[in-house]
């Protein structure tokens, strides 16, 4: 790489820029820091003519004006000296890749003393460094370690949020995370840094809210490392979670095998009830009280390989495997009451899901030097999704009990190629040129009872992007710009009955961010992107699945893609962050509940675009590293509005909820550190119609519903809307065992 800042001394002789012959290489620190390094150059036929400089990254190169012998001496604070003889030659002289290990006191001192954080802020993001000898390396897996990342928030169910922006992709170096099976197997132990994009530009697909980029350390030495590890959960479950680990490198191999298995038995309470009003004197109740719980085994294989070639040309394959087995079974005593008419059910149910998944990748790395490097990656990744259930109901007051099983089964074939380009045309500024694409063929299908549907869907997608970014001073300049394409074809097969369904997207999406630096402790900058979401596989599908005989959910093939213009603003001051977003989506999706045709009190979820959307945000950051001390805190508020037909006229729906958290970690006696996380979010709303409300919760949803009208509260919002005929006509011939006697 370039050197940043280099000092030449010449004693009486000055180098000409236009020098043709060049000492080039490369220097790196055994503990894989980054350190300030100097060379000192002697020729062997003159003493008295040397050359020094002092350079900043690992890679160099200086132009000399004589030939010959001679001695380079490359030192750093804290390291021991290394000596290269070296003949040189006109032209290039490549002395290689030279390795500085730290003296054996300062070893001991890292040792015992354990390292702060340090937090780079780029405007809305950030890069976490000096994470080795800290309980974020130290935390086990990478997974362990996202949980005590400032500003990342990973709950119970393993889903992974940036605060601030939204559900993130993962990166490992240059290559997405497809399965996070692989956040499982891999040792925080081996992680350099951790970087949180929350302005995604044109480089990464559209629809992302956050990036994470999870920087590896390059392993030097020959070695060969195993661990073997075990992690116990008692928290309303029981999990068990041993793993074996191995690791090493010889030459220019190195990689590692990991397998790990996971058992979890988990019980949950479940009490909910819904409340439909057809009108003042026609109202239905369902109340429930029960449980659900779930005895699951995983498996997990994960292996790479890594072949560096040479500091510029490295290859990498990986494997990873992921099989998981569970037993399901959920318990409910039901009260129905139709306008004073009670029926008592019990509802159980039994099953079993299964997944297998298989994903291997190549990729390719060219670091032509420090400004340009092309990267290459293919992957191929297989899964296989199936469950089964059988629902029993039975009416107490009859003693009827009605049976129904249940199958639903997924098979993808996923197959991706990724290339990416990056370099310098002049000056100050970084470019980065890209494409993707990939191809997606699914099979799915459902049996309810004697009732099969099955879905075929094809989809292709091409994309291409550039990227710029200039700085001229104080003031510094981000553009970007994306195509994509993307076809799909889903041919669903009911009853006998084929429907083909063909959707094409093809569109532009650019993205632009300004940036001014008065000085070392302030940055700030304004931004604009348009991004796309489109609606996932399963919110298309139209296959209806089984709750239970008063609940369905189905998808809707006809959903349009949403997109979102986003606004934001971001303050730094020193250790504290302001940030303010805006955000207007054409066409979002929200869930909507309708009635089921031949039974009014059935409720059927369905996912439907509303005109548009608005939310906004404004937050607080701070982060603090003082000594033995380090802290990060984070606040935002929220709020989203949106507008709907209801009942004859347009009305509104306003949300808002509050999301906190705090992360501290204190150092004592050089051998101790105590740290603690936690995080908190608030959500409330407020309808413009007081008739309409929420009488009790199900899961994360909220049934309301009144004068034939269901509202659900799902994607940005709240949206009421009259029954669905569609819906209703799809559910004929199934059970409906809402509130008659049986």
């Amino acid at each position: 790489m370039k050197n940043i800042g280099l000092i030449i001394a010449f004693c009486g002789l000055a180098l000409q820029a236009v020098a043709q012959n060049k000492v080039a290489g490369r220097v790196v620190s055994a503990d894989n820091e980054e350190m300030i390094f100097r060379i000192e150059m002697r020729y062997a036929h003159d003493s008295l003519k040397n050359i020094t400089g002092s350079f900043y990254e690992p890679d160099f190169e200086f132009a000399v004006d004589s030939t010959g012998e001679a001695v380079l001496n490359f030192s750093a604070d804290g390291y021991e000296p290394a000596v290269v003889r070296k003949t040189l030659q006109p032209g290039r002289n490549d002395v290689g890749e030279v390795t500085l290990y730290r003296r054996n006191f300062q070893l001991q001192e890292v040792v015992v003393r354990a390292k702060k954080n340090e937090i780079v802020k780029d405007g809305p993001n950030y890069t976490i460094r000096n994470v080795q000898g800290t309980h974020i390396g130290d935390a086990g897996n990478l997974k362990n370690m996202l949980k005590w990342t400032p500003g990342v928030m990973v709950d119970g169910m393993g889903n992974i949020r940036v605060a601030g922006a939204g559900s993130p992709l993962v990166y490992i170096n240059e290559r997405q995370v497809k399965d996070q099976s692989e956040l499982e197997v891999l040792s925080s132990t081996d992680v350099n840094s951790i970087e949180i994009i929350r302005e995604p530009d044109a480089r990464y697909k559209n629809g992302t809210q956050a990036v994470v980029i999870i920087h590896l350390k390059k392993q030097l030495k020959d070695f060969l490392g195993a661990s073997v590890t075990n992690s116990f959960t008692l928290r309303r479950r029981y999990a068990e979670n041993p793993r074996i680990n191995l690791t090493g490198k010889s030459g220019i191999v190195s990689g590692n095998l990991s397998f790990s298995y996971n058992r979890v038995e988990n019980r949950s309470y479940d009490a909910y009830e819904t409340v439909i009003r057809h009108s003042e004197n026609d109202v239905f109740r369902n109340s429930s009280d029960g449980g659900f719980g779930a005895e699951s085994n995983r498996y997990t294989v994960f292996g790479g390989l890594n072949f560096t070639f040479s500091p510029k040309h490295t290859l990498g394959v990986q494997y990873s495997g992921n099989f998981r087995n569970a037993d399901t079974y959920t318990s409910h005593d039901l009260l129905l009451d139709n306008n004073g008419r009670q029926t008592r059910k019990k509802e159980a149910s039994d099953g079993t899901e299964e997944e297998k998944s298989h994903s291997v990748s190549a990729s390719y790395v060219w670091n032509r030097n420090e400004h340009s490097a092309l990267t290459l990656i293919a992957d191929y990744a297989t899964r296989h999704n199936e469950t089964a259930k059988e629902v029993e109901e039975r009416n107490l007051t009859t003693a009827q009990t009605y049976l129904t099983p249940t199958l639903n089964y997924s098979d993808y074939d996923i197959y991706t190629f990724n290339g990416d380009y990056s370099f310098r045309l002049a000056g100050k500024d970084a470019e980065r040129i890209g494409v993707e694409a990939g191809y997606t063929q699914n099979h799915s299908g459902t049996r309810i009872d004697e009732g099969l549907q099955h879905l075929n869907r094809q989809n292709k997608w091409l994309a291409a992007y550039w990227t710029y970014q200039q700085t001229w001073g104080k003031v510094g300049l981000t553009l970007g710009l994306r195509y994509e394409y993307d076809y799909t074809r889903t041919k669903a097969t009911e009853g006998g009955e084929l429907t083909t369904l063909r959707k094409t997207y093809s569109d532009f999406f650019p993205n632009a961010r300004i940036s001014y630096t008065p000085n070392d402790r302030a940055n700030y900058s304004l931004s604009y992107r348009r991004t796309i979401g489109r609606p996932s596989f399963s919110q298309l599908s139209p296959i209806v699945n089984y709750e239970d005989s008063l609940h369905y959910w189905t998808g809707n093939p006809l959903l349009e893609p949403t997109f979102t213009n986003t606004f934001s603003f971001t303050a730094n001051w020193a250790a504290l962050t302001l940030r303010a977003n805006y955000y207007y989506r054409k066409n979002p999706i929200v869930s909507v509940y309708g009635h089921g045709e031949e039974n009014p009190n059935i409720l059927v979820e369905r996912p439907e675009n509303i005109d548009h959307s608005q939310e906004w945000d404004v937050g607080l950051e701070y982060a603090l590293s003082h000594k033995t001390l380090y802290l990060s805190a984070f606040g935002y508020f929220t709020g989203a509005y949106i507008k709907y037909p209801y009942l004859g006229k347009i009305t509104s729906y306003q949300n808002y909820h509050t999301s906190l958290g705090i992360y501290v970690s204190y150092g004592f006696c050089k051998h101790f550190e105590v740290y603690a996380n936690t995080y908190y979010t608030a959500l409330a709303g407020r309808h413009a119609e007081n008739r309409v409300f929420a009488e009790h919760e199900r899961g994360h949803i909220r049934k309301v519903l009144q004068g034939q009208v269901v509202c659900g509260c799902g994607g940005t919002g709240f949206v009421c809307q009259r029954s669905d005929p569609l819906v209703g006509k799809q559910l004929r011939g199934h059970k409906l065992l809402a509130t008659e006697p049986v």
